[in-house]
């Protein structure tokens, strides 16, 4: 009897050591999973944590270089920031962090670059057009100047004419008057002629008793 328990014993021992094995082999073997597991979901985390690293380090460069290329655009005064595109600058205004408002304030910027340039198109064709009034105002009042110039010269010359047939006339009526006198004192002659001719005649008369 006591063989058999022994035996027994033994063998019972012997079933526990292999339940035990058997227990530390699964033990081992799902601490081996679980590691595995572990490291797995630990390099998962570690390789989409990069992917986003890199996809927001890319949308963060992208937004900041749509900035800095529609800056340099507005700097050597081209406006329409041929650069970029109203897409990219819309996308990069609508970001919820820094490179949004720099993308917002941007925006701003080039709207009232824009209606600033196109008030001053506006004033500068005003300008243009007032110009262009006072030239031809100006064409106008040399033109009238000329004519008037035109006009005082005929006008001089006709007074100089008319003051030459004034000095013309006036010598014509002092000639005139010249030989008006002289015609007076030889009528003035001839009558005294005559009143002796007819004294002459009346002597005679007498003489001959006629």
């Amino acid at each position: 009897i006591f063989d058999d328990v022994t035996e027994q014993c033994i063998a019972l021992e012997d079933y526990n050591q292999e339940l035990m094995n058997m227990a530390q082999a699964d033990s081992t073997k799902m601490f081996g999973e679980s590691s595995i597991t572990i490291s797995c979901i630990c390099v998962s985390s570690i390789v989409l944590a990069v992917i986003i690293s890199i996809i927001y380090s890319n949308s963060l460069i992208a937004g900041i270089n749509t900035i800095k290329n529609g800056l340099r655009d507005l700097s050597e005064g081209d406006l329409t920031i041929s650069s970029t595109t109203a897409e990219e600058r819309n996308k990069c205004a609508s970001r919820k962090d820094e490179v949004g408002e720099m993308g917002h304030a941007l925006q701003n910027m080039l709207q009232e670059l824009t209606e600033i340039t196109i008030a001053l198109y506006s004033a500068s064709n005003q300008v243009k057009d007032g110009a262009t009034q006072i030239s031809a105002t100006s064409q106008q009042v040399a033109t009238g100047a000329s004519s008037q110039a035109a006009s005082t010269e005929e006008m001089s010359s006709t007074m100089e004419e008319m003051a030459s047939n004034i000095r013309q006339n006036a010598d014509n009526a002092t000639k005139t008057g010249a030989i008006s006198q002289r015609t007076t004192d030889d009528g003035k002659r001839g009558g005294v002629a005559v009143q002796e001719a007819l004294v002459n005649i009346h002597d005679i008369a007498q003489k001959i008793g006629i």
